[in-house]
C-alpha cells in the first residue's frame, strides 16, 4: 500500500510512485517507466524504474540473465526485487542479483523463510 502526501484524495489512475528514504510515495504526473520481457518459458521479468530518483524494482525474480540483460539494455541499476511468494519460479534470480547490485529484497512475511536472500517483510496493509 502507497503513502499519499494527501490522504483525502484518492489516486489517479496509474499514479507514479517516488522513493523518499523510508517510503514510497505517489506523486500524480511523474512518469514511471515499465520493462516487460519474457523469461524462462512461462514467466515474465518486469522492471518499474523512476526515472526521477533511479530506483529500479523488480516484480520478482524469475530469471538473472534477463533481468541483467533488460537492465543493461536501459542504463538501469536494480535497487529492489519485490517479491510475490517464495516459488522458485519466482525467487530463481535473487541471490545473483542481490550479489551484483545490493538491491533490497522484499517479500511476505508469511514466506521469509522460504524467500532467498530476504532483507525485508510485509504484510497484509504495511506500507513501505
Amino acid at each position: 500500500m502507497l503513502a499519499r502526501k494527501d490522504a483525502s484524495r484518492p489516486f489517479p489512475a496509474a499514479a507514479p510512485i517516488r522513493y523518499d528514504g523510508t517510503s514510497a510515495v505517489a506523486e500524480p504526473n511523474m512518469p514511471i517507466e515499465i520493462d516487460q520481457s519474457i523469461c524462462r518459458t512461462d514467466n515474465f521479468a518486469v522492471l518499474v524504474h523512476d526515472p526521477a530518483t533511479g530506483i529500479t524494482a523488480a516484480i520478482d525474480a524469475p530469471d538473472a540473465a534477463v533481468i541483467e540483460a533488460r537492465l543493461a539494455a536501459r542504463g538501469w541499476t536494480l535497487t529492489h526485487i519485490l517479491t510475490t511468494h517464495h516459488h522458485g519460479d519466482h525467487t530463481e534470480g535473487n541471490l545473483a542479483l542481490k550479489a551484483a547490485h545490493g538491491c533490497t529484497i522484499i517479500g511476505p512475511a508469511a514466506e521469509a523463510d522460504r524467500i532467498p536472500g530476504i532483507d525485508r517483510t510485509v504484510g497484509e496493509g504495511d506500507r513501505f
